[in-house]
């Protein structure tokens, strides 16, 4: 029986530097893949971003306004937020008619259709596997809610108040700071870049987030989506909020974040 040579010292640096390319190789590899999977996710979040805010420019066409913030019963208390609203200019209109619209987002009624949340309303980077496995209820995307905004509450703001600009005024950011049942009438507060609404789960993470590298995705009220960078975004949000605050918005708070 022939004897196995020993792993000598000159032998494994041989092997190692033998391997070496190859590990660099399947590394480099594995690492253009994935940015090129995030490249599309971010692609899709656009995408989403765009449906979103063309629906809410084609409810304004139809209704006078945007969509207020949330629908409400009689006593003024909030039941079902601005992304059931919109549902027939998203073509699901067969979605919306199953809604009853003088029940709060999670009734008896309501609470069924959490888990039809349209695929618009959830990033692929946020929530992998959007659309290929269980539905979801959780949406990634929040209007910029509060006094002033173009969502002060159970009324919408009318395009032609928009004095700051609408080409540099948000409507929708993308955030995964917490999980917002879709229907449900929570926001962001422009202000404070908190939950907006008493029924908001707890959030301890102020203003958007984003798990995208290459930036945070916002829609404008010219339905033009941005990328912009988060940190700068959480300093400016209430200024870019706001329709006709009047603020000096700084211009490099909407450029778009560095690649």
């Amino acid at each position: 029986m022939t004897n196995a040579r020993p792993w000598t010292v000159r032998r494994m640096t041989v092997l190692v530097a033998l391997l070496l390319p190859a590990i660099a190789g399947i590394t480099w590899l594995s690492r253009a893949v994935g940015s090129a999977r995030e490249a599309a996710r971010a692609a899709q979040c656009t995408c989403h971003l765009k449906c979103i805010g063309l629906a809410m420019l084609n409810y304004e066409s139809a209704h006078g306004s945007l969509p207020p913030a949330y629908s409400t019963d009689a006593a003024g208390r909030p039941l079902l937020s601005w992304r059931v609203l919109i549902l027939p200019y998203l073509e699901l209109q067969a979605l919306y008619s199953r809604f009853r619209l003088d029940e709060p987002w999670d009734g008896p009624n309501n609470r069924l259709l959490l888990d039809e949340m349209p695929g618009c309303y959830a990033c692929p980077t946020h929530q992998p596997g959007v659309g290929s496995s269980a539905p979801g209820r959780f949406t990634n995307y929040l209007a910029t809610a509060g006094p002033g905004t173009a969502f002060p509450g159970a009324e919408g703001a009318k395009l032609a108040d928009f004095r700051d600009g609408p080409d540099r005024t948000l409507l929708v950011v993308e955030s995964d700071q917490v999980e917002v049942p879709w229907t449900a009438p929570i926001d962001l507060d422009a202000r404070t870049g908190s939950l907006i609404n008493a029924n908001a789960p707890d959030s301890s993470t102020r203003g958007p987030t984003t798990p995208h590298p290459s930036g945070l995705h916002v829609a404008t009220a010219e339905d033009r989506i941005l990328r912009l960078d988060p940190e700068k975004l959480r300093r400016a949000l209430a200024a870019v909020s706001t329709i006709a605050g009047g603020e000096v918005v700084e211009r490099d708070d909407l450029e778009p974040a560095p690649r």
